[in-house]
């Protein structure tokens, strides 16, 4: 009988440990890969970093070169399971930012096509360019 109360307990831990919805999956950090236009033009990324901490904080990291990186710091909503929203804090809304991320504004919804344990993609509302990810 304490066997089986055992095997039940262990496998309802299981059950409660394994949450499988994208705002755990895309905790952190993925390595930008590829970035697609509307128009199919792809250009190849490895400087940049997005880093997603605990449902709330997002970072976005800009390699300049092996010894100096800009991070910008803000954060994440998940308004649905399909959806991420970022918003860079106030005291990071640089040009820079804009510059170095490709976005046109400080905030930015994502759809999530895809994410998993070695792959993210996401759909920008904005400007409907397609960001393709590796996990770091």
């Amino acid at each position: 009988m304490k066997r089986v109360l055992y095997l039940c307990l262990g496998l309802l831990f299981l059950l409660v440990s394994c949450n499988d919805d994208s705002e755990h999956r895309m905790n952190g950090m993925w390595q930008l890969k590829t970035v697609e236009d509307t128009n199919g033009n792809t250009t190849h990324v490895d400087t940049v970093y997005y880093s997603f901490q605990r449902q709330a904080v997002f970072s976005f990291t800009h390699l300049i070169n092996e010894n100096e990186a800009e991070v910008y710091y803000g954060y994440v909503d998940f308004p649905a399971d399909d959806k991420v929203q970022i918003s860079i804090d106030q005291r990071y809304r640089v040009d820079d930012f804009l510059k170095y991320s490709g976005w046109t504004d400080f905030d930015n919804t994502f759809i999530i096509k895809k994410v998993d344990g070695k792959r993210l993609v996401l759909l920008s509302e904005v400007d409907k360019k397609t960001y393709t990810f590796k996990k770091y």
